[in-house]
């Protein structure tokens, strides 16, 4: 039975290339809010231009997942800020471990 993640929140970190933004593009054209987060600012502009010439509205946001306090801030702040579910999904890849 499929799932709809409609009027859902995402937080796709990863989102400007790759299995993140093709994730980031399947989740708004089903209908959730979503956030991309990425470090390529220009891919994510091009990923938000992509999806509002189809009518489709995403945020984007330029962040270093490799910087632990930058996502829990973001936690913090989108879970108090929101009342319904939020889903994190993380596509972001680091070559140094990102805690001890």
């Amino acid at each position: 039975m499929p799932v709809s993640i409609g009027g859902q929140v995402a937080v796709i970190v990863g989102a400007s290339s790759g299995i993140g933004r093709a994730a980031a593009v399947l989740f708004v054209r089903d209908g959730a809010k979503v956030v991309a987060a990425a470090r390529r600012e220009d891919r994510l502009q091009s990923l938000k231009d992509e999806l509002e010439k189809e009518q489709c509205a995403i945020t984007i946001k330029r962040a270093d997942a490799s910087t632990p306090t930058i996502c829990s801030s973001w936690h913090r702040r989108l879970s108090s800020s929101l009342a319904r579910s939020i889903f994190w999904w993380s596509r972001a890849a680091s070559i140094r471990p990102i805690a001890p």
